[in-house]
């Protein structure tokens, strides 16, 4: 939490070393304490939350990390032959495996479509809720990293992140969609005094990539 939305904070986490620290983590090559998970479902729950909040740093970094700063994160992406990219799409597939889950499984619990406007907006929050529970946030997060690699200026990057993504049957335009739902998730932009503005940014992301598909569906 200490890192959102606060460009100094992630730059102090780069100094002291923090990414050779989280992205073990990422990788899955390290572990969090298991806390006090005494089942299975306890240490599923507790693992699909540790997932949220590591592609969330991973996440806030790209959101606000520029110049050498943001040089350093994009090559940890270049280590190990691209390694923690075929992570990020791993765990992508993963969570978007459970959402797809939870839909099917929806579907067949709706005996009959709702009889007002009031059941089926309870139903809709109940989809969505249900949704956020299979782990779709970790899917935007991990989505907005990939399409953070995509546009990163760095040509050799970007084409093997695009190459991966062909590999593993994830269209661009998925990608593209996965931003304007992660986007429209967010509402309206923040007002206060907040130093920087996600819901700005994941804007921006999008508009950058839909330009980049529109481009390449032309070529």
């Amino acid at each position: 939490y200490a890192l959102a939305r606060n460009a100094v904070c992630c730059e102090r986490f780069v100094d002291v070393r923090g990414l050779p620290t989280l992205f073990p983590y990422l990788a899955g090559t390290a572990k969090l304490p298991p806390g006090q998970a005494k089942t299975k479902q306890e240490r599923l729950a507790l693992e699909k939350e540790d997932d949220e909040h590591i592609a969330n740093i991973v996440c806030t970094l790209f959101h606000e990390l520029a110049g050498a700063y943001r040089q350093r994160l994009l090559g940890k992406f270049v280590e190990k032959e691209h390694a923690q990219v075929d992570r990020l799409i791993s765990l992508r597939h993963c969570y978007l495996t459970r959402v797809d889950e939870f839909e099917a499984q929806y579907a067949r619990s709706r005996v009959a479509p709702p009889d007002d406007e009031e059941e089926a907006a309870a139903e809709e929050e109940e989809r969505f809720l249900g949704r956020l529970e299979a782990g779709e946030f970790t899917v935007q997060l991990c989505t907005a990293a990939l399409a953070y690699l995509v546009v990163s200026g760095d040509r050799g990057l970007s084409k093997h992140v695009l190459l991966r993504l062909h590999d593993a049957d994830v269209p661009l335009g998925d990608v593209v969609d996965t931003l304007r739902q992660m986007r429209a998730s967010m509402g309206d932009r923040d007002d206060g005094s907040t130093v920087t503005n996600n819901t700005a940014k994941v804007e921006a992301l999008h508009g950058q990539l839909s330009r980049l598909y529109e481009r390449m569906k032309r070529s």
